[in-house]
């Protein structure tokens, strides 16, 4: 049976989860993680894809993506695998599939709703892990943009960061 177009739309953003084959880890430690992060910021501006938040836990990754065109959120995260698998599997000595299956992705709608999934991203590991950071007065994330929802938190940095920080 062929499989079901996904649903992606132009402008919106969309919440990405990835988890490991049968529940095992993605990342072993920091320089996985770095790899990660390469591959997604090398993918990012190829297939122009805004990437909002990510949390990169041990069996698995949440993103927050929007993407500008329909076809552009699966080009990303193939050109992302396609990267960084083959650099995991080397570095750890295996073969195969890192992760379960298709990614997952649900579009997110603008609003309250969009500013709850970037808060449940960013709180779901550990702050070096993810994009909480770039929010909280932290070192700028050269990937991460932040959704106008976070704008919207008040009118100076320092400002949005409180509110956020509330919000987490």
């Amino acid at each position: 049976m062929a499989r079901l177009p996904r649903l992606a739309l132009p402008g919106f953003a969309h919440y990405v989860i990835q988890r490991g084959h049968n529940g095992q880890p993605v990342f072993a430690d920091a320089r996985d993680r770095a790899s990660y992060s390469a591959a997604l910021a090398a993918a990012a501006a190829t297939e122009a894809v805004h990437v909002h938040a990510r949390a990169l836990l041990d069996c698995e990754v949440q993103l927050l993506l929007t993407p500008d065109d329909a076809g552009a959120l699966s080009r990303f995260v193939q050109a992302v695998n396609r990267r960084y698998v083959s650099a995991f599997n080397r570095r750890h000595g295996r073969r195969g599939a890192l992760w379960d299956g298709r990614f997952r992705a649900a579009v997110v709608e603008p609003g309250a709703l969009r500013l709850q999934t970037l808060v449940l991203i960013d709180g779901a590991a550990a702050p070096e892990h993810t994009t909480v950071g770039h929010r909280l007065g932290g070192p700028r994330d050269g990937v991460a943009t932040d959704p106008p929802e976070y704008w919207a938190l008040g009118n100076t940095p320092f400002e949005r960061e409180a509110a956020y920080r509330t919000l987490l």
